[in-house]
């Protein structure tokens, strides 16, 4: 989600204009440019992992690269209303989860989409920018876990309780489907 209303958490002027740079015109350019990117608008307390972003934003690539899309979606942002009225409706438990230090979406955009919506808990990371460094991801993980557990059930069984071993030696990360151990490797040996 972006900002919950004009003029809410609006984007410092770096990271504004690092994402209206032009696009890239070939998937080397699209790496190069999203590493350019995540340097402005990452998590400044957490190492960056390169090869991860090399990885992704060439899968993305090969996948479906689409200019266009990207423009809309910016087009999208800018021009959304006010969105606290319908979040002020929503009847369901809801986690905000924001980064600090996040120049795209400063923090009070986060402090106000949760302060919209009834009852929603509000989880604000020192350090943390617009992503989420692979060192969070059990911080935001146990969170949305205990967000479960605390919600009430609406004509359905409850959640089960988690078993003594949370984290299992391996499960399955939605990370591309791979198959990865409690640290993030991968059986094979590389990290994910």
């Amino acid at each position: 989600m972006s900002t919950p209303a004009p003029g809410v958490g609006a984007a410092t002027p770096a990271a504004g204009q690092v994402l209206l740079a032009p696009p890239a015109t070939n998937r080397e350019g699209a790496i190069e440019r999203s590493l350019g990117i995540a340097a402005v608008i990452g998590s400044p307390a957490y190492p960056r992992d390169e090869a991860w972003i090399r990885e992704s934003v060439g899968i993305a690539w090969d996948r479906n690269h689409d200019p266009v899309g990207v423009g809309r979606q910016l087009a999208a942002i800018r021009l959304s209303p006010d969105r606290r009225p319908a979040l002020g409706e929503l009847g369901m438990p809801v986690l905000v989860v924001h980064g600090e230090a996040d120049p795209l979406i400063q923090v009070d955009g986060g402090r106000e989409t949760a302060a919209a919506i009834p009852g929603a808990e509000l989880l604000v990371v020192p350090g943390m920018g617009h992503d989420i460094p692979r060192a969070l991801w059990e911080t935001v993980v146990d969170a949305v876990v205990a967000l479960v557990h605390r919600a009430e059930p609406v004509g359905r069984p409850p959640v089960p309780q988690p078993a003594e071993n949370r984290y299992p030696e391996t499960h399955k990360h939605a990370r591309w489907g791979r198959l990865l151990d409690s640290k993030g490797n991968s059986p094979g040996g590389d990290t994910a």
